[in-house]
């Protein structure tokens, strides 16, 4: 796997970004329909790993990393992702109706940043037809990967007339009813990236508990995570955490991108996307990510809900430092772009040495070790 993605990376970034996902997509597609494929990424990739194994919602994940939902917006290689030695793989974001999203270009690479400019939209097929197509593709050997769908309410473009609360809150439940039998755990994504404030329905008091208190009546067996805007300020944190506390499926939080940080951003060649609608993900974005994450778990209840982290993992490195912050769970994309699928080898690998390094043996020893009074 590493010499092929080593070979094919000059030719695949000759191409412009989205371009380049696709057909990284449609090949994966091929490979798990050749038969013994998915047996021969199973031996080059998946491992085991002592110590990195933990118990987090109520579930047991084999590692700390996960796919970020993005990458397979529409459940149509779960089963190659699920060898490749993961801990979870997010699917998403699906909404209820399908959605063609923003119009291209709408993902840039920025390459000597090790970053992602994204402005999808949430393309999706629709969470009807990708519940069509899970049914289709069991059963596989999951190899004790978790697997988590990333819900959000349907974005029918700029020219749609506004969605009504009712409506909204409808979509998602529209959205889980189809997905939840094939899900270990569910997302619901609940910030607005690609707005300039980062603010969306949410935001305003009482709507997140209306969601769930609707939600509470699918009566689902998995634990939920909400998908909220980075935010620093304990005010806001403390509101969104007594807001949601009465409501025992919600066992954590995952910190989304956010437009409003972009000003707190440095790139190197911000000169070529200053214009562009968007969010960056990858490197820049670490230490504005990493300040949110400490402040988040200095502010949760302990024991009661658990972060799931991203922005900017590229090395084992990075990914211990937002466990040490607090975070439970890693998810990777930008750096998998960059770096290929032999980056969760390492940093799996690269993990284990960092908590010999501090005395511990084992993972959930170091969680918030470095960010507790």
């Amino acid at each position: 796997m590493d010499g092929l993605y080593a070979a094919l990376r000059p030719w695949l970034f000759r191409l412009d970004a989205e371009t380049a996902h696709r057909w990284t997509v449609n090949a994966c597609r091929c490979v798990q329909r050749v038969p013994g494929g998915l047996a021969l990424i199973r031996r080059q990739c998946h491992r085991q790993w002592p110590g990195l194994e933990s118990e987090v919602a109520g579930l047991k994940f084999a590692n700390p990393l996960g796919l970020a939902a993005g990458w397979d917006k529409n459940a149509q290689v779960v089963p190659l992702l699920c060898q490749m030695g993961l801990g979870a793989v997010e699917v998403g974001s699906i909404s209820a109706s399908p959605s063609t999203g923003n119009p291209r270009p709408r993902l840039w690479r920025l390459p000597s940043d090790e970053a992602l400019l994204v402005n999808y939209g949430l393309p999706n097929h629709g969470a009807q037809a990708i519940s069509r197509r899970l049914r289709r593709q069991r059963p596989f050997s999951r190899q004790g990967t978790l697997i988590g769908f990333n819900v959000v309410n349907t974005n029918y473009g700029a020219a749609a007339a506004p969605t009504s609360p009712a409506a909204l809150v409808q979509d998602y439940v529209d959205s889980l009813t189809q997905l939840a039998p094939y899900a270990d755990f569910l997302t619901l994504n609940l910030s607005c990236p690609n707005s300039p404030s980062g603010e969306g329905f949410f935001d305003q008091p009482g709507n997140i508990a209306c969601l769930l208190t609707e939600l509470q009546r699918l009566n689902l067996e998995q634990p939920v995570f909400l998908k909220v805007a980075p935010t620093d300020h304990v005010d806001q944190i403390d509101q969104l955490v007594a807001a949601v506390e009465p409501f025992e499926m919600v066992r954590g939080f995952h910190l989304n991108l956010s437009a409003r940080h972009r000003k707190h951003v440095h790139l190197s060649n911000s000169d070529r996307h200053t214009k562009d609608a968007g969010v960056i993900a990858g490197r820049p974005i670490a230490d504005v990510m990493n300040q949110c994450i400490a402040t988040l778990y200095r502010r949760l209840p302990p024991g009661r809900f658990a972060i799931v982290a991203s922005g900017g993992v590229s090395s084992a490195e990075d990914a211990y430092r937002k466990i040490c912050l607090g975070a439970s769970l890693i998810q990777l994309y930008s750096g998998l772009v960059f770096h290929g699928p032999r980056l969760i080898h390492t940093i799996n690998e690269g993990l284990l040495r960092l908590l010999a390094d501090d005395g511990f043996r084992h993972l959930t020893q170091a969680v918030g070790c470095r960010n507790r009074p």
